[in-house]
């Protein structure tokens, strides 16, 4: 059973006497990966930074577990992992050190279990005892995803985690997302990649100019997801609009329909004698939304 882990209530904030988020209200419970998109300068940025009391919201306010977190942080940091930007990492320790180090930090004891078990999920462990100022950035960018779970939060924010890692390396970091959703964790990702973030996500968040957009028309699970192509006739034609927005491109016509509506569609084109010349997957294009 998922469970309500972060509520954001009207929040504003104001930075220099600009406005950057404006009147920002969502939910997100546990066992979710949630997609942060929007173009440059949206505010995105702004918003992972209020999730992890790096900034503090000029009004609204932000709940973790139904607690204030800004009014009782000490206690509710430790729910919240996070990567903002480009990794902070202490050049002259080795990994493993660095790890030890960000375990300690949040008043865990040094377990090596845990290190292990994270640097394998990530393909680091190779490089525990490499000093960081000598890794790659993509694997500092690795280490940086390492540090903000270490501690086993129930929170991980994740601010363009595939950032300076090559295909293999991105695969093997989407799993690791996928992985922490299945242990029962809240990951909100923001990266301009959206294929990346569509493959991964259950539910996104579409900021603009400070304000949240077209959610409700992402999130519906009514958004086109095939495309049905069938020979043009005069006919066919003139049946099919009464069901459907058609368009013609040669000898065809097509449509798209949700993946509800899909056996209906089949079962009325076979009972009409419609031949299906061919049926083809869709997916969403966020792009369409910026």
């Amino acid at each position: 059973m998922n469970v309500k882990l972060l509520q954001f209530k009207n929040v504003t904030k104001n930075i220099n006497e600009n406005r950057v988020l404006t009147d920002i209200t969502f939910e997100a419970s546990s066992g979710q990966v949630i997609g942060l998109i929007g173009p440059n300068g949206a505010g995105k940025s702004t918003l992972l930074k209020v999730i992890c009391n790096l900034l503090r919201p000029t009004s609204g306010e932000v709940l973790v577990n139904n607690v204030p977190l800004h009014k009782n942080f000490k206690d509710t940091s430790k729910k919240i992992g996070y990567l903002i930007e480009d990794p902070s990492l202490y050049p002259y320790l080795t990994t493993k050190e660095h790890l030890a180090l960000c375990l300690q930090l949040q008043g865990n004891p040094i377990n090596q279990h845990t290190i292990n078990s994270i640097t394998d999920a990530l393909n680091i462990t190779p490089f525990l005892n490499k000093k960081v100022k000598k890794l790659s950035m993509g694997m500092k960018q690795r280490v940086g995803i390492a540090s903000a779970v270490i501690h086993n939060p129930e929170i991980v924010v994740l601010d363009e985690p595939t950032n300076s890692i090559d295909v293999k390396g991105i695969n093997l970091v989407k799993q690791f997302i996928l992985t922490l959703k299945k242990q029962g964790k809240l990951v909100i990702v923001s990266s301009h990649l959206l294929q990346e973030i569509q493959s991964i996500c259950d539910q996104y968040l579409m900021i603009e100019n400070g304000k949240l957009v077209n959610t409700e028309e992402i999130n519906s699970p009514s958004t086109k997801s095939y495309r049905i192509l069938v020979p043009y006739t005069t006919e066919t034609n003139l049946f099919l609009k009464n069901y459907f927005s058609i368009k013609r491109t040669g000898n065809f016509l097509f449509f798209d329909i949700s993946t509800e509506s899909l056996n209906t569609t089949l079962n009325l084109l076979i009972k009409n004698n419609i031949h299906i010349s061919d049926i083809e997957k869709l997916s969403l294009s966020l792009e369409r939304f910026f």
